[in-house]
C-alpha cells in the first residue's frame, strides 16, 4: 500500500471514529472502542483511556500511571513515556480544562511516528467528546437544581392558592346564601298576585314589584324614590298620611301599621279603585321601613253588589232551581220550579225532596244526596220526575254541593230542566240514524248479493239487527203472478216471526194486505186495527210479541206493486214521516235489486245455453276428427279428462279447469288437414311427414282463433307442443311464455299417447310414460304439472279410459 493510500485509509478511519464517539454512552464504552479501533493503526498495539483515575481497558501495569495523572495533569505533555519509548501519552485538554489522557501501546515506534499527527487529532476529538459530556452533565445538574427550586416554589404557591381558594369558597358561600335569599324574595315578590311596596322612613318608595306595576300603572323606574302617598293616595287620605308619617319615622308605629284596612287608591291614569292594605314595619340600618301588601278588591266589591242580583236571576231563571239540606229537606224554591212541578213555594219548602220523584226513583235521590255529602257534584243526570198531579216528565238535573264558611258541605243546590221535548227529538233522531244505518247496510247487501233469496234474506237480517226493529219480513210475488202460487216470504231470525210468515204465505191474506197497502205504504198503531181491516190477520201476532206499531211499505216493479216490506216497532212514536221516507227508499232499493237479479239470472241462463251449445259443438268437432283416425279414437277426450284432473290437483278454479278441458277436447283439431294415410301409417314417419304432422298445432290455432271463447283455447292448442327449454314447436316458446293450460295439456298428451296403442307400436304403459315425464321434468315439462300427474297415477290410481 502506498503512503497516499494509507493516509486516505487513516483519514476514513478518523471520520468513523469521530462519528462513533458521539453515540457511545460513557467513558468505558469510549475506551473499549478506541482500543479496538486504534489497534489497527500501524505501529499501535493498543489504546487505553484514563478518565478520573480510571483506566479503560484495565491494565495492571498502567493503573498506577493513570492514578497519578489527575494531580499532576499540568506537567503532562504529548510524547513518549517509559523505557524503550513503547508508551505514548496524549493529554486530553481543552484550554486549561483537563479531562484525562489517551495512552497508546506502541508495537513499532518508528512506524508510529508516521501517524502521530493523525492520532493527535483523534485525541483532540476524544477531548472534545469528553468536554461535551461534561457540559451535558453540568447542564443536567443545573436542570435538577432548577427543577428542585421550581418544585419548592410550586408547593409554596399551591399552599397559598389552596388557602385563597378556601377563603374564596367561604366568600362564595356567603354570596350564594345572600343571592339565594335575594332570589327567593325576588321570586316571591315577582310571583305575588298582590302588589308589594316598601317605603323608607320619609315615605319614599324603595321597592315596587311587578304586581304593583300592573295594578297602578307605574313602572318601578317611575316610582322608586318618590313619596308613595303623594302619588297614590286620593285627596281625602293625604292629610291623615302626612300627620302620621313623622310618628312612623320616629317609632315605626302609626294608625295603619299592623292592620288590614279597606280604602281607595289612585292609578296612574287618575282612576280610583278599592284596595285592601296590610302594613308592617321593620328597622333596617337604624331606620324604620314600612312593607305594604296591597290587594285590588274591585272584584270583591263588585261581587257584593251582584249578590242581590243573583237572587233575582235565580228567581227569574227558566230552569227550576231549588236548595235542600243534606237530609233532603227543600229550603228554597224559585218560580220556574213552581211552574215545572206545580207546587207553590209555601207548599213545598220544608218538605222532603222525594215528593218530586216517582216511587221507583226515590233510591236515586238517596244516592244523589250521598254523593253531595262526599263533596261530589252530580252533573247532567237525565232522569224522570213527577208533578204535583202525578204526571211524569223527563228532566236533566245538575246538583252541586253548597259549602259553609269552613268549606264543609252543608247542603245542595239543584238545577232542573224539562227535557221531555228534547227526548222526543232525540228518540226520533236515533230512529233516523238507525234507519240510515239500515239503509247503508242494505246497500252493502245489494252490491254483493248473488240471488234474490240472498238479497232479501240478508236485508231482513240487517233491518232487524242494525235497524233495531223487532221483526222484519219481505213478501214478494213470483214473476208469474199466478193467483194459485203462494208468495215468497223472507224474514229476520227473531222470535215470533214465524207467526207472521205462516199467515203471509196464505195467498188470499197476502193479496188482501197488498191491495190495502197500495202505492203509498201504511203506518198503523196495531190496537187501532179493527176486525174488518185487511190488516187484522197480523194484529194478534204483533200484539202477542209486544209490538205497538207496524209499517207496510210497497215494493214496486214499475207501475205494479210486486211485494211489500213489513216492520214492527215497540213504540207508538215509530214510523214518522222522515222515517217512512227512508224506509220507502229502502223498499225502492229492494225493488231495484230484485229486478237486477232477475235480469241477471235470465242473462246467466242465456249464457249457459250458449256455453252448452258451444261445448256440444266442440264435442262434435272432436268426434268428427277421431272418425278419420280409428287408432286414436278417444285420445282427445282422455287427454281433456286427464288435463282437467291435473288442473284440479293444482288448485285452479273451476272456470280455469273447464277452459283447459275444452282446449284438451280439440288440441289435435289441426290434424284434420293431415292426410289419413299419414295419420294411420304403421311404420316410422319420414322427416318430411313428421314436419307435416307438426303443422297441426298452427292449423288448429288458425281454425279456432276467431271463435270468441271466454278462455284462451286457441292459444293453448297452438302451444301444447312447446317445451320449457324452447326446443318445442311451432314458436319455440320457453318457460312462463307458455300458458299454464298448454303446459298441462302437453303433459297429459304425452301420458296418454305413450300409454295407449298406436298404429306403429303397442301401448308402453303408465310407468313408461311417467318415466319419460320424470326424465324431462323441468327441461321439457313443467315440474309442478309433472308432480301433479304422478300423484294422480301413483297415489290416487287415476284410470286412463
Amino acid at each position: 500500500m502506498t503512503r497516499l493510500e494509507l493516509e486516505a485509509t487513516v483519514l476514513g478511519r478518523l471520520l468513523v471514529i469521530q462519528e462513533t464517539l458521539d453515540i457511545l454512552p460513557d467513558p468505558a464504552g469510549i475506551g473499549e472502542f478506541l482500543d479496538a479501533a486504534l489497534s489497527e493503526v500501524p505501529g499501535v498495539a493498543g489504546a487505553h483511556l484514563c478518565v478520573d483515575g480510571k483506566l479503560v481497558p484495565a491494565s495492571a501495569d498502567l493503573a498506577p500511571l493513570c492514578a497519578g495523572m489527575e494531580p499532576n495533569h499540568a506537567r503532562i505533555a504529548a510524547g513518549p513515556m517509559g523505557e524503550g519509548q513503547r508508551l505514548f501519552v496524549y493529554p486530553l485538554r481543552i484550554a486549561s480544562r483537563f479531562y484525562g489522557a489517551l495512552l497508546l501501546r506502541l508495537s513499532d515506534p518508528a512506524e508510529f511516528r508516521n501517524y502521530r499527527d493523525f492520532l493527535g487529532n483523534i485525541a483532540n476529538v476524544v477531548a472534545r467528546t469528553l468536554e461535551n459530556r461534561a457540559f451535558v452533565a453540568e447542564l443536567a445538574r443545573s436542570n435538577r437544581l432548577l427543577e428542585q427550586r421550581v418544585d419548592e416554589r410550586t408547593r409554596a404557591l399551591s399552599e397559598k392558592t389552596e388557602e385563597l381558594q378556601r377563603e374564596c369558597e367561604i366568600r362564595r358561600a356567603i354570596q350564594d346564601d345572600l343571592a339565594e335569599s335575594e332570589e327567593k324574595f325576588r321570586q316571591i315578590s315577582t310571583a305575588a298576585l298582590d302588589a308589594i311596596a316598601i317605603i323608607d322612613g320619609r315615605g319614599r318608595v324603595t321597592y315596587w314589584n311587578p304586581a304593583a306595576e300592573a295594578m297602578f300603572g307605574y313602572s318601578s323606574e317611575e316610582i322608586v324614590g318618590r313619596d308613595l302617598h303623594e302619588v297614590l293616595a286620593p285627596d281625602p287620605y293625604l292629610e291623615r298620611y302626612r300627620a302620621g308619617i313623622a310618628e312612623f319615622r320616629r317609632s315605626g308605629t302609626g294608625a295603619a301599621i299592623g292592620l288590614t284596612r279597606e280604602m281607595y287608591a289612585m292609578r296612574k291614569d287618575g282612576t280610583e279603585f278599592p284596595i285592601e292594605l296590610s302594613v308592617s314595619s321593620v328597622k333596617i340600618r337604624g331606620e324604620w321601613t314600612a312593607i305594604g301588601i296591597i290587594r285590588d278588591i274591585t272584584e270583591r266589591k263588585h261581587s257584593d253588589s251582584l249578590k242581590a242580583r243573583l237572587a233575582a236571576i235565580v228567581e227569574s231563571s227558566a230552569d227550576a232551581i231549588l236548595a235542600k239540606t243534606l237530609d233532603g229537606i227543600i229550603t228554597s224554591w224559585n218560580a220556574a220550579a213552581e211552574k215545572m212541578y206545580g207546587y207553590r213555594a209555601e207548599e213545598i219548602i220544608g218538605q222532603p225532596v222525594t215528593r218530586l220523584a216517582p216511587p221507583e226513583l226515590r233510591g236515586e235521590i238517596r244516592w244523589c244526596l250521598a254523593e253531595i255529602a262526599e263533596g261530589r257534584p252530580v252533573r247532567d243526570l237525565e232522569t224522570r220526575r213527577m208533578t204535583k198531579n202525578g204526571e211524569k216528565f223527563d228532566v236533566s238535573l245538575t246538583i252541586s254541593p253548597v259549602r259553609g264558611e269552613e268549606g264543609k258541605v252543608v247542603g245542595a243546590s239543584a238545577i232542573g230542566r224539562d227535557i221531555t221535548e228534547f227526548k222526543r227529538s232525540e228518540q226520533a233522531l236515533r230512529r233516523l240514524n238507525r234507519v240510515l244505518k239500515t239503509v247503508t247496510g242494505c246497500d252493502s247487501v245489494l252490491v254483493r248479493a248473488r240471488s234474490e233469496a240472498e238479497l232479501l234474506g240478508e236485508m231482513c237480517h240487517v233491518i232487524a239487527d242494525a235497524g233495531g226493529y223487532g221483526k222484519a219480513w219481505v213478501g214478494v210475488l213470483p214473476e208469474d203472478a199466478n193467483a194459485h202460487v203462494p208468495p215468497e216470504v223472507y224474514h229476520s231470525e227473531t222470535p215470533g216471526i214465524l207467526d207472521f210468515v205462516s199467515r203471509l204465505r196464505e195467498r188470499e191474506v197476502f193479496d188482501s194486505i197488498l191491495c190495502s197497502v197500495g202505492h203509498s205504504g201504511v203506518r198503523r198503531v196495531l190496537r187501532e186495527v179493527d176486525q174488518a181491516s185487511p190488516l187484522f190477520p197480523l194484529r194478534h201476532c204483533a200484539i202477542a210479541q209486544g209490538c205497538d206499531a207496524f209499517a207496510l211499505i210497497p215494493i214496486r216493479n214499475g207501475s205494479d206493486v210486486a211485494g211489500m216490506l213489513g216492520l214492527c216497532a215497540e213504540t207508538l212514536e215509530a214510523f214518522d214521516g222522515d222515517e217512512m221516507a227512508l224506509l220507502e227508499k229502502l223498499a225502492g232499493d229492494m225493488a231495484y235489486g230484485i229486478a237486477h237479479l232477475r235480469d241477471q239470472a235470465e242473462r246467466l241462463k242465456t249464457a249457459d245455453r250458449i256455453t252448452r251449445s258451444l261445448e256440444q259443438t266442440i264435442q262434435a268437432v272432436a268426434t268428427t276428427l277421431e272418425m278419420r283416425d280409428p287408432y286414436t279414437a278417444g285420445h282427445q277426450r282422455r287427454v281433456a279428462d286427464l288435463a282437467a284432473a291435473i288442473a284440479k290437483k293444482l288448485n285452479l278454479t273451476e272456470d280455469e279447469v273447464h277452459g283447459i278441458r275444452l282446449a284438451g277436447m280439440v288440441h289435435d283439431l289441426g290434424k284434420i288437414r293431415i292426410p289419413a294415410e299419414i295419420l294411420t301409417k304403421p311404420g316410422r314417419l319420414t322427416p318430411l311427414e313428421f314436419d307435416f304432422i307438426k303443422t297441426h298445432s298452427q292449423v288448429g290455432y288458425d281454425i279456432l282463433k276467431d271463435v270468441a271463447f271466454p278462455w284462451p283455447i286457441a292459444d293453448m292448442v297452438l302451444q301444447h307442443h312447446e317445451k320449457l327449454d324452447g326446443s318445442g314447436y311451432p314458436q319455440g316458446l320457453a318457460g312462463d311464455a307458455i300458458l299454464l293450460g298448454a303446459r298441462i295439456i302437453a303433459v297429459a298428451d304425452v301420458m296418454e299417447a305413450m300409454s295407449s296403442h298406436r298404429p306403429y307400436r303397442p301401448g308402453l304403459g303408465n310407468e313408461a310414460a311417467l318415466a319419460e315425464l320424470e326424465a324431462r321434468r323441468g327441461s321439457w315439462y313443467d315440474a309442478g304439472v309433472v308432480d301433479a300427474c304422478k300423484a294422480l297415477f301413483r297415489d290416487e290410481g287415476y284410470p286412463l279410459q
